[in-house]
């Protein structure tokens, strides 16, 4: 996403600019600070490489390298090494350390290389951090839950490493897993899900409670 804040703008209704490989449309643009910032509003979507971007508004700032984002904010990352969607009520995207900081009702999901149902990883928080650089890895804030095939995991952080296919659940976390008619609750200060092994640890004080419904049986 490289150059994109730095395009070229004007003040237009039903404004569309191409710069570097990128196109930003909106229903209307203003500028300010001599074209320093660019307020983008209605139907806003950006495009390019690797990035489809979608939200109400937009607003960017040339000097210090950032684009806010706000109202149903959509988006979508795919490269040869990564791939993951987001949706939130807020997003701010930084360019110098490609960095995706997103606020309220955040929603997303991540794919492995094996690109199966069973190992994409859907999260929910208050607040996610994306790092999108060769780093490739995600930090969840707040009411944090996490589900794949089987597994709910819950948590106040968590923090995904792409590459390794891992994930690190601290801050009072607890899982659930539900097999035939048998749920068990997990608990304990560390809970650490290796994604391609199919396979999770728990590490201090660490519990688990099978209850089985009757009903079934």
């Amino acid at each position: 996403m490289r150059r994109l804040l730095s395009a070229a703008v004007f003040f237009l209704a039903s404004a569309s600019l191409c710069y570097g490989g990128f196109s930003i449309d909106s229903d209307s643009l203003e500028l300010l600070e001599k074209g320093e910032i660019s307020k983008f509003k209605g139907n806003v979507r950006i495009t390019g490489e690797n990035f489809t971007i979608n939200s109400e508004t937009a607003e960017s700032d040339r000097r210090a390298g950032f684009m806010t984002l706000e109202g149903d904010v959509d988006i979508n990352y795919s490269s040869d090494t990564w791939r993951f969607s987001a949706s939130c009520d807020t997003a701010k995207i930084d360019e110098h350390s490609e960095m995706i900081y997103l606020k309220g009702n955040t929603r997303s999901i991540y794919y492995t290389p094996q690109e199966e149902e069973s190992t994409r990883v859907i999260c929910y928080a208050d607040e996610a951090d994306i790092d999108y650089s060769a780093n490739r890895r995600a930090f969840f804030k707040g009411n944090v839950r996490v589900e794949r095939e089987g597994l709910r995991i819950f948590s106040q952080r968590a923090e995904y490493y792409n590459d390794e296919e891992f994930i690190e659940f601290t801050q009072n976390p607890y899982a659930y897993s539900v097999l035939d008619e048998a749920e068990t609750r997990y608990s304990g200060e560390i809970i650490s899900v290796y994604i391609s092994e199919n396979r999770i640890t728990i590490e201090g004080d660490a519990r688990a409670r099978v209850r089985v419904d009757e009903s079934e049986m």
